[in-house]
């Protein structure tokens, strides 16, 4: 119910609730674990849309380092897949008949 409820607070610049949305999905471990990795996306570009309406340096900066800390804790989520590079070589491709 909740993953329905932020497709409709995007569009209508809800973002201080989208956020806080975010914060509850991604708080649990159970439901919808594969989503997490888009979840942490979406939730950097609704912060960077907060950090924007923020009035006041002290302010913003407090608020650019939680926002760090929640990047943090995503990349050593344990759902979040990061996987490794993996560069797959090109064929030989050949234009001589």
């Amino acid at each position: 119910m909740l993953c329905r409820a932020l497709t409709a607070y995007g569009p209508l610049k809800e973002y201080r609730r989208e956020d806080d949305l975010y914060d509850a999905l991604l708080s649990q471990k159970f439901w919808r674990r594969g989503k997490r990795a888009q979840w942490y996306e979406r939730r950097a570009i609704v912060r960077n849309h907060i950090l924007g309406q923020i009035k006041g340096a002290e302010a913003k900066r407090e608020y650019e380092e939680k926002t760090l800390g929640i990047l943090k804790e995503a990349i050593t989520d344990y759902d979040t897949v990061t996987g490794e590079l993996c560069i797959a070589p090109q064929p030989n491709v050949s234009n001589s008949v």
